[in-house]
């Protein structure tokens, strides 16, 4: 978790509003992991989940 709220902290100071990732789906832990982080899953495709974290709250994936 303290490497998410690295990257979270950096996304916050430059220019960049979402973050996204890429996790199989069998990896539920991870996607566990990045849900309690705050990441909304925003694609699903074959074995794959596209998971992506919104700052602005406007923008954000429900």
């Amino acid at each position: 978790m303290k490497l998410l709220n690295l990257v979270k902290e950096h996304l916050e100071s430059g220019n960049s509003h979402s973050l996204n990732l890429t996790v199989y789906q069998t990896n539920l832990s991870a996607i566990k992991t990045y849900e309690n982080a705050g990441f909304d899953i925003v694609n699903s495709q074959n074995d794959e989940i596209e998971m992506a974290f919104v700052l602005d709250s406007n923008l954000r994936i429900n």
